[in-house]
């Protein structure tokens, strides 16, 4: 039902952004509720009328959402219906959706883990606020992985040489892919190697799940050794890029959390149906996430970081507000003194393009840690110190303090965030603080 729902919500929200071009209206979100006003409504709120107000029995969230939509969608073919007001009703509508997502995650929460999350009417800003500064004080044992594994007992000597030679295979396959991504150009993948390394990983996969012996202690050090030999080999880079997603990670933890993302997930089932060096890259991946518990580990660190905050608070996360910050006159001030110098001439058309915006990254990184990158750092550091509401307009997450801020701005799901129009993965804000705090994130 949810999974229905919010196919239908895309599509209504296709439907009024063409609507909104062909009336010459933006498409834009709504972000001070209450503070706009259209028609004499007091606010966006006002816009939508409580259809159950009429029925007999009250209706679920998912039925008061789908009337809404429906209504929305007749309005569309209507003539004189207003752009404005049909904007403001669709972001309403998936202002709705959002909360009634969480809501059923809560529940299930509570089901599984028989833990009562904190009751809608107890929530304030500051626990709001306190649940997030938690999420984010969160630390990952990265220390841990990076320690060489050493042979189990009860393992032959014979097997373990034999894990050890497909691990270092593997990892110098993957670390070979991910210096090929980072040109763009998937032409330069070594296919010979990569069809060696992954085939031989394939025929391993089977060995692994025929044992029947010692199996959960066999689990636990083979994929600390696939882990170890991938991460020795990555945490020299000062940057990682994603062909697939066109997307860039700025250290290691954030590199593999990125392929359990939805974004990269559905992207890599895409492409594992294609054929070249894409599919390759695809299949690395996967076979990555299989063989190696750390993907698990990151993956869940930050998911949870990211996700517990919402669960805790019921999504009654609070909007932007004039004492919080950044604000968009700050971020408007950056942009103007800064995005020049540092970004150059970017063409904003081609910035999905994978291959253009892999070679302007070089040069954009080098920028931000020049001069003129530190002097900008500078800037936003001495900024943030003065802020006790530091909000995230795009994930809507607001914490207490400019470091967990500095957290949040690292954590994937920031970064795999939809930039709108500031440029994915170019904004100013999150790549000076990703560069300039890459050492103290985990």
């Amino acid at each position: 039902m949810a999974k229905k729902l919010k196919e239908d919500v895309d599509r209504l929200d296709e439907l009024v952004k063409v609507f909104c071009e062909w009336k010459g209206t933006a498409f834009t979100k709504w972000t001070d509720v209450g503070e706009r006003k259209n028609k004499g409504k007091e606010s966006i709120f006002d816009l939508i009328e409580d259809p159950a107000s009429s029925s007999n029995r009250p209706l679920s969230k998912e039925e008061i959402i789908r009337t809404y939509m429906e209504e929305l969608e007749a309005e569309l073919h209507e003539e004189d219906a207003d752009a404005a007001v049909v904007n403001a009703k669709m972001n309403r509508i998936q202002d709705m959706h959002s909360e009634c997502l969480v809501e059923q995650m809560r529940t299930l929460f509570t089901e599984k883990t028989g833990i009562d999350v904190q009751a809608k009417d107890e929530i304030t800003l500051q626990s709001v606020i306190a649940s997030m500064d938690a999420a984010m004080s969160r630390t990952f044992p990265m220390e841990d992985w990076l320690k060489k594994p050493e042979q189990p007992k009860g393992f032959s000597r014979s097997a373990w040489m034999e894990h050890v030679k497909i691990s270092k295979k593997f990892a110098e396959c993957f670390a070979h892919m991910c210096e090929v991504e980072r040109t763009g150009n998937l032409e330069d993948l070594n296919l010979a190697m990569a069809f060696g390394a992954v085939l031989g990983v394939d025929d391993w996969e089977d060995k692994y799940a025929k044992a029947l012996n010692i199996e959960e202690q066999r689990n636990e050090h083979i994929s600390k050794l696939f882990a170890f030999e991938i991460l020795r080999r990555l945490d020299e880079h000062e940057y990682f890029f994603c062909t697939s997603c066109a997307s860039v990670m700025f250290n290691v933890p954030q590199y593999i959390a990125h392929f359990s993302t939805g974004h990269h997930c559905k992207r890599a089932r895409q492409a594992i149906n294609e054929d070249g060096p894409g599919q390759l890259i695809a299949h690395a991946t996967k076979h990555l996430l299989k063989l190696s518990s750390i993907s698990a580990d990151i993956h869940l660190f930050f998911s949870t970081q990211y996700s517990s905050p919402y669960l805790e608070s019921g999504n009654r996360v609070p909007r932007l507000g004039k004492k919080c910050i950044p604000s968009e006159i700050f971020l408007n001030k950056i942009e103007k003194k800064y995005a020049k110098k540092i970004n150059g001439d970017v063409d904003q058309t081609r910035i999905s393009d994978s291959t253009y915006l892999a070679s302007i990254l070089p040069d954009i990184i080098k920028n931000h840690k020049g001069d003129v990158g530190k002097e900008l750092f500078k800037e936003i550091d001495d900024y943030f110190a003065k802020g006790k509401k530091l909000f995230c307009i795009r994930c809507r997450v607001m914490v207490s303090t400019r470091a967990l801020f500095y957290k949040h701005v690292a954590n994937p799901y920031h970064l795999n965030a939809d930039y709108l129009d500031d440029g994915k993965q170019l904004n100013l804000l999150t790549m000076s603080i990703n560069i300039h705090t890459r050492e103290i994130m985990i």
